[in-house]
């Protein structure tokens, strides 16, 4: 028996658990969740896993990709995306950002590099790019990938379409500013003051 085989047969059989990860190719958003004051800034990191990688079986390299994440524009607003590097090894690639819809993030990049240089460079999971998200309005948004293969998919070394088997979205809530929340409250007591002086009576505890 092959070697292959043993190690399959072996995650199938062995205590009943399956091999972890086995193809199952993963795009993630992390931080999965974060708490903002409104104006602050957070980087979110576009991951995917479930890759080949340079050491293992379970899966291919990834080639290229296009991304979409929807949000909610009322509470936050995209300011920028940087991409990772396992795709632009030793070559210029092709990259593609676009912020200029409100409550979309659409992201793209295609290698240049070899079949035979993705497959040495990548492990099984990397980061493909981090985006800088702002808290604009009180409240709390999904950063949801889009599963449509119309606005995301994903291709292997070799330019051939990979199965996106899961996604794991994330969640950003706004709060107010500190400074704000503290002007409110002066506020608040400096009215309760006014009252107090003006209608004594009327705040004085029941006899």
């Amino acid at each position: 028996m092959k070697p292959f085989t043993k190690i399959i047969l072996g995650c199938v059989f062995a205590a009943g658990l399956a091999c972890p990860g086995f193809g199952q190719i993963t795009l993630s958003l992390s931080p999965l969740s974060d708490t903002l004051a409104v104006g602050s800034t957070e980087s979110y990191n576009l991951n995917v896993s479930g890759l080949k990688g340079n050491v293992d079986y379970n899966g291919p390299a990834l080639g290229g990709y296009s991304v979409a994440i929807d949000y909610n524009s009322l509470t936050a607003a995209a300011q920028s995306v940087t991409f990772g590097s396992m795709l632009n090894l030793s070559s210029d690639d092709f990259q593609s950002a676009d912020l200029t819809t409100p409550g979309v993030i659409s992201i793209s990049e295609t290698s240049f590099d070899t079949a035979a240089a993705l497959e040495t460079a990548q492990t099984s999971g990397f980061t493909l790019a981090t985006i800088t998200m702002q808290a604009v309005s009180n409240g709390t948004t999904a950063l949801t990938i889009d599963t449509n293969p119309l606005n995301t998919s994903l291709s292997d070394e070799n330019g051939a379409t990979l199965d996106l088997v899961k996604v794991n979205n994330a969640s950003l809530t706004a709060i107010p500013e500190p400074s704000m929340t503290a002007s409110v409250l002066g506020a608040l007591a400096m009215g309760v003051g006014a009252v107090r002086r003006r209608f004594p009576r009327l705040l004085k505890p029941a006899a």
